[in-house]
């Protein structure tokens, strides 16, 4: 009997539980729903008390008008290709050949050996001024006067200087002598070896005693040799026991004749 009941009561719940077709009519339908994750929500920004910095300019530097192009970079030679590698290496270069020795310089002639390498003028000898220098006329009637090379003789104010004067002018004067011009010195007169009739002139005057070898400007053996002998003979000048050069005598003037000034001068 109870279950008899039971199974009505069951019977008659699910028919007041089931829905008429109009109520399933206007029931809508429910949309598919997918779940999202939630968003996470946008921080406000944070606040500075420093100005916002603005980005750096970036400026581009032009190279100047006169630099020069930039260099090629040859390509590496680490890699060597077949046709390099088929060429064979160029041989080297042949040596020079060696220059050959420079000749030594020629050894400086004596003043008496380069007396006969210069061409002799035949000039007149118009006046006698000392001992060692005469007043010629050239082959074109042009003077010239003529300090002779390798002696000194006694100045005229010296003593002896007249003998020695005089016996120059015995010798050259009104004649024709062979010139060897050999420059000219610093008072403007030329410089020359005079012969006449094959003898040298002032080798003459150093024999006969009337003139000094100049040994400062001449290393001739030839007049050194003729002045020991003139002296050993005590001739000329040398017949004087202690005779002073000219050359000391042309200092003690000059030295003399300056004093003389001075004292004029006060």
């Amino acid at each position: 009997m109870r279950r008899l009941l039971l199974a009505c009561v069951c019977v008659s719940l699910a028919i007041g539980c089931a829905p008429s077709p109009q109520r399933r009519a206007a029931k809508p339908k429910t949309a598919t729903t997918t779940t999202e994750s939630p968003r996470a929500a946008p921080q406000p920004p944070q606040r500075s008390d420093r100005p916002p910095r603005r980005p750096a300019a970036v400026v581009k530097q032009r190279p100047p008008a006169d630099a020069a192009p930039p260099a090629e970079v040859a390509p590496p030679r680490d890699v060597v290709t077949s046709a390099e590698a088929a060429t064979p290496d160029p041989p080297p270069p042949a040596a020079p050949p060696p220059a050959p020795p420079r000749p030594a310089p020629p050894a400086r002639a004596p003043a008496e050996s380069a007396a006969t390498e210069t061409v002799a003028a035949e000039w007149r000898v118009v006046s006698v001024h000392d001992g060692d220098t005469v007043l010629c006329l050239d082959g074109r009637g042009r003077q010239r006067k003529v300090r002779l090379v390798g002696i000194d003789a006694p100045e005229i104010g010296q003593p002896f200087g007249t003998k020695s004067r005089d016996g120059l002018r015995a010798m050259v004067l009104r004649k024709t002598v062979a010139v060897r011009d050999h420059g000219k010195d610093h008072y403007g007169r030329t410089l020359g070896a005079l012969e006449i009739g094959g003898d040298d002139v002032a080798e003459r005057m150093v024999a006969s005693g009337l003139a000094w070898h100049f040994k400062r400007y001449s290393d001739s053996e030839t007049l050194a040799a003729a002045e020991r002998t003139a002296r050993a003979a005590h001739r000329g000048l040398w017949a004087d026991a202690d005779p002073m050069p000219p050359w000391e005598w042309r200092a003690t003037e000059r030295t003399r004749k300056t004093t003389q000034r001075a004292a004029t001068s006060r």
